[in-house]
């Protein structure tokens, strides 16, 4: 997990415009990971929607 001690292992107060960007950087990499879910989400009910929609194998097949 990533962690403000990760990219920070010397113990300093940070600047104001480094604690701005890195919030910007935690907050896009928060709504990357929302959008791939919610893509990937779509993605998976669309599957089951045609797949609700393909004809029943006949018996025997």
């Amino acid at each position: 997990m990533l962690d403000l001690g990760v990219p920070h292992k010397k113990h300093r107060e940070i600047a104001v415009v480094e604690s701005q960007l890195m919030s910007l950087g935690y907050l896009t990499l928060g709504l990357s990971f929302g959008v791939l879910i919610f893509v990937g989400s779509t993605v998976f009910v669309a599957d089951l929607m045609e797949w609700e929609k393909c004809p029943a194998a006949p018996p025997g097949a």
